[in-house]
């Protein structure tokens, strides 16, 4: 789901940052347009974005950035709406393309870099963005710890009304195994 690809206004000049050895380039973007966040569910906050990129010598540029957002779930449960605040903190180490050689060899050895790589005199925060937050929404939510959920013979949310539905209803393929038993204890 590429949902922040294409924000244009998230992009940082960093030419002058990669020529000179200890400045820094503070920002702060704000998406006052929420991107559709799929099934999942949708973003109820401004996604804001603010930190600094420093030039820290080496041809390396290291981001420092805080995401701040919220999001609406559904509980994995009752499926009622779960706020969930996000406060996320992100750091990165950028090494230009044509610097690779310097420092990493291009062997395929299985290690994975801790370095990203660019190629440009911007720089895209929107994929790191996207991939924070995609990262750090839970696979489960629950709205209380104790969710009774949804019955699963009428449907009925258990937490606002209780049924009257048997607790447990066996499988009805399981039925030859239950009869089986019944002549094996008598």
């Amino acid at each position: 789901m590429n949902w922040l690809i294409g924000v244009e206004h998230m992009k940082i000049f960093i030419g002058r940052l990669r020529k000179e050895l200890g400045a820094r380039e503070e920002f702060s973007f704000l998406l006052e347009e929420n991107p559709p966040l799929g099934e999942e569910g949708a973003f109820t906050k401004p996604i804001s974005a603010r930190g600094s990129i420093t030039n820290t010598g080496g041809d390396f540029l290291d981001l420092e950035m805080e995401i701040d957002t919220e999001v609406e779930l559904s509980c994995s449960r009752c499926l009622e709406p779960v706020i969930l605040p996000f406060h996320l903190q992100v750091t990165e180490q950028y090494c230009h393309e044509e610097d690779r050689g310097k420092y990493f060899v291009d062997e395929d050895d299985g290690m994975i870099t801790p370095v990203v790589f660019y190629n440009d005199e911007w720089l895209d925060l929107s994929p790191i963005v996207q991939e924070t937050i995609m990262l750090n929404i839970p696979m489960r939510v629950l709205c209380t710890p104790d969710c009774p959920g949804l019955c699963p013979v009428c449907g009925k949310n258990r937490k606002e009304d209780d049924c009257d539905c048997p607790q447990f209803q066996p499988d009805p393929r399981l039925e030859v195994l239950t009869q089986l038993r019944a002549k094996l204890q008598s």
